[in-house]
């Protein structure tokens, strides 16, 4: 399976941001997907924060960022799907996003910790 990514730009700053959104950044939160910008790095976004604070942005405005991810193996060329920044982005893959963090559980509750 391809990891999906779409890239947009914060309304205000006009810096771009790449988003995973069917990556999940906390365990207990579905709501949340991984992002990775340039300044700070990776971190969660909010589907709330996204709708309504940022736009789409154009190949040439994201092209440096993605060959950023892929130096830094964020992202594998061959395995990456890039994707429209709708404005439903987030929240249509909430559900993936929530079976993930159980599959994630479920790997966690069957490692045997050695002491």
């Amino acid at each position: 399976m391809k990891t999906l990514v779409a890239f947009a730009k914060w309304a205000d700053s006009g810096d771009v941001i790449a988003i995973l959104p069917q990556e999940p950044t906390s365990e207990f939160d579905a709501s949340l997907c991984y992002s990775y910008e340039h300044v700070g790095q990776s971190g969660s976004l909010r589907d709330t924060v996204y709708a309504q604070e940022m736009l789409p942005a154009a190949k040439n405005e994201y092209a440096d960022l993605l060959n950023e991810m892929y130096k830094l193996g964020y992202l594998i060329p061959d395995e990456t799907e890039i994707v429209p920044a709708t404005p439903d982005l987030i929240t249509k893959h909430h559900w993936f996003r929530y079976a993930r963090i159980w599959q994630l559980k479920r790997e966690l509750n069957k490692t045997v910790l050695v002491l």
